[in-house]
């Protein structure tokens, strides 16, 4: 099941209450949203998937509407939700201007529903107001949705960790961390074979399965803006 949230016309909320949630700045219009619309439709579409789009939300019936899709995933093997919009660091705009919280997104996508299912949150917006700067000549026509151009620094990187945020990471006092023994296990058997990413999922599988004396557990997480595969050399 697929859910695309696709903001694309603003307008500012006029409840007292809300004001103090509102951008300093109006939001504009984000022209060309309709494009990367139309593409995730249709390469979703030719997945087979279920594919529900909704246009210019609030930010009530964005939470309202995940809170839904989440549900209905019980008939479903996992969900992925599309946000295309305006954002903040860890926000994300309604159409009336007033941010959600992407934690708040996500705390609905671990309903019951999908236990055990794959739960994908992709998110088109910005974290921040600053531009990435590429070496070349910025494109004119691009606005505050992505980079300038090929070329970035943040480019190549994967930050793999090996907890999630607000847990501890477990340590083993005779044998070491799961983390990393685990990471050391799977490079050894599969460097052949795989590339990181792949090398970093079978690293999160096998930390999850783990458990400790008193029933403790994690999962570990990655985080990749790799632009090409990363392979080890054999040995």
């Amino acid at each position: 099941l697929v859910l695309i949230i696709n903001q694309q016309t603003f307008y500012t909320d006029t409840s007292p209450e809300l004001r103090p949630l509102l951008p300093e700045t109006p939001l504009r219009d984000r022209c060309g949203s309709e494009k990367d619309l139309k593409a995730l439709k249709e390469l979703f579409s030719a997945f087979n998937y279920e594919v529900i789009e909704k246009n210019d939300l609030t930010h009530e019936e964005i939470l309202l509407q995940v809170k839904a899709v989440s549900k209905m995933s019980l008939r479903y093997d996992g969900l992925i939700v599309c946000l295309l919009s305006h954002g903040f660091e860890g926000l994300f705009y309604g159409s009336n201007s007033v941010p959600v919280q992407i934690k708040d997104i996500k705390d609905l996508m671990t309903s019951r529903a999908l236990l055990n299912k794959p739960k994908v949150l992709l998110i088109q917006a910005c974290q921040g107001p600053v531009l990435q700067r590429s070496i070349s000549i910025p494109l004119s026509n691009l606005e505050h949705d992505g980079p300038v151009t090929s070329g970035s620094t943040r480019a190549d990187f994967l930050i793999f960790w090996s907890t999630v945020e607000g847990f501890a990471s477990v340590r083993d006092t005779e044998k070491g961390t799961w983390f990393i023994q685990e990471f050391i296990e799977k490079v050894s058997q599969l460097h052949d074979s795989q590339h990181l990413l792949d090398i970093c999922t079978a690293v999160n599988n096998d930390v999850s399965l783990k458990r400790g004396n008193k029933n403790e557990c994690m999962v570990s997480k990655v985080e990749s803006t790799f632009l090409k595969f990363f392979r080890f050399p054999s040995m």
